[in-house]
């Protein structure tokens, strides 16, 4: 750029004639283009290593590993006969796969230059190093006219899981949805390093599995409102990840991971574990966590009795009814992060038995879903702590912590006049999971 001004004696770009101005800016680009590619061909690693090693101890690390080469090269230049590319590779080979979880690690800047976060859908799908997500939706089919597609918008009823699929493209299902209460209210964001865990209890909740991914979630919980918030998920698939690894202790570990990603790395108050896994509950309690079985009771109703039941309903339909409430109420929040979770929550959808014509759950892809149910099922939750203001007959009431009956149906007042039944019967008038959400004795003495 200085010798263009020099030459023309001029002080600025903008003074020198059109024709220089065009063969300049052509020469800058030119330059541009091939340091790109230089540094386009750079290892992460090499060109900025920050993208990968965050933590101090990585990059520690990684500087001892760079350390240790710079080290071995020295070494080959006064010992001629020393095998340096075999002992480079297997100082790589050890560091690499101490460090295996990192995608950026072996990739070059390429990954990095043409990175693009964006997450700005009504999905909340963020891109990563490794896959871009694309949002498309009415607004983007070129073949309908503006009137066309304002026909077909006002088709669909704004809130509606019909208009979050085919008007904005939320991934939701319309037609068999099991949580179809489920929106955009029950997902937030934020850091979850600066969660408010007041009043709050942790609770992870895994649902093992070898032979399909084992999922687990992470959980502040407070049980005097009865209102849940999922911090962190981790869904593994064996036939992926840990191949060759299928074992109580992978698990363990990956446990441990989560543990540490937030709450400032605290031991959860409690795990809930599917109750048909009994080794994993066993080898947790061994190493020092309160661990219990899932509770798979169920709330049910047929006509105007109540019954608190382990026989009425599948074992994989218990508990449903309580959490399709407790999405309606907005009791159960995801982090945005929880993208997995989001998904299958919002896909579960009813299939039909081709034998018995019975309504049943796919028995795929509901390895983190079905932790939603444990979790609330297991902690104690009722319809009794959630209290609503509704109208009834153009009169405001509270319920169902109002004593007053009326003549139209209402599921809380149901449950809550079955609850009290049930406590009478069978308990004393109190229920045993009222007593521990009030502080009067501990989870081992209900679940023990």
């Amino acid at each position: 750029i200085k010798t263009y001004l020099d030459d023309m004696a001029v002080s600025y770009i903008r003074e020198l004639p059109t024709k220089y101005q065009i063969i300049l800016n052509e020469t800058l680009l030119n330059i541009n283009y091939e340091f790109d590619k230089i540094i386009r061909n750079y290892s992460i690693e090499d060109f900025a290593a920050d993208y990968i090693f965050s933590e101090e101890h990585e990059k520690k690390d990684y500087q001892e590993y760079l350390n240790h080469k710079e080290i071995l090269i020295k070494k080959a230049e006064e010992d001629k006969k020393m095998d340096l590319q075999g002992e480079l590779n297997s100082l790589r080979v050890k560091f690499y796969k101490k460090y295996k979880g990192k995608y950026l690690l072996q990739k070059s800047m390429n990954a990095v230059v043409e990175f693009e976060r964006g997450g700005d859908n009504p999905n909340k799908v963020f891109n990563a190093y490794n896959f871009y997500y694309s949002h498309y939706n009415v607004d983007d089919n070129l073949h309908m006219t503006e009137m066309s597609r304002n026909n077909y918008k006002n088709s669909r009823a704004e809130g509606t899981s019909g208009y979050d699929q085919d008007i904005i493209g939320m991934r939701r299902s319309a037609e068999g949805a099991i949580y179809d209460a489920f929106n955009n209210e029950n997902i937030f964001s934020g850091d979850i390093k600066n969660f408010d865990w007041t009043d709050k209890q942790r609770v992870i909740v895994i649902d093992p599995g070898f032979s399909h991914p084992t999922g687990m979630t992470d959980w502040a919980i407070d049980l005097s409102i009865g209102e849940s918030w999922q911090i962190q998920e981790r869904l593994i698939d064996f036939k992926i990840e840990y191949i060759g690894e299928k074992s109580l202790d992978t698990i363990y570990k990956e446990l441990l991971i989560l543990i540490r990603g937030a709450k400032g790395r605290a031991t959860p108050e409690y795990i809930i574990v599917d109750p048909s896994k009994p080794e994993l509950i066993e080898y947790l309690q061994d190493k020092g966590f309160n661990v219990y079985g899932a509770d798979n009771s169920n709330w049910t109703s047929k006509g105007k009795e109540k019954e608190h039941s382990e026989e009425i309903a599948p074992r994989e339909l218990r508990g449903i009814p309580l959490v399709q409430t407790a999405y309606a109420k907005n009791k159960i929040h995801h982090h945005e992060s929880c993208i997995n979770t989001i998904h299958q929550v919002g896909s579960y959808s009813y299939v039909k038995d081709d034998k018995s014509g019975k309504t049943k759950l796919p028995a795929l892809h509901d390895d983190l879903v079905v932790t939603v149910k444990y979790l609330i099922n297991t902690m104690g939750i009722r319809p009794s702590m959630w209290e609503s203001e509704e109208t009834v007959n153009g009169t405001e009431s509270v319920q169902p912590n109002e004593s007053a009956k009326n003549g139209e149906w209402n599921m809380e007042r149901i449950i809550y006049e079955a609850q009290q039944e049930i406590n009478r019967d069978e308990l004393g008038f109190e229920d045993d999971r009222e007593q521990f959400i009030r502080g009067r004795f501990g989870i081992n003495d209900i679940f023990g």
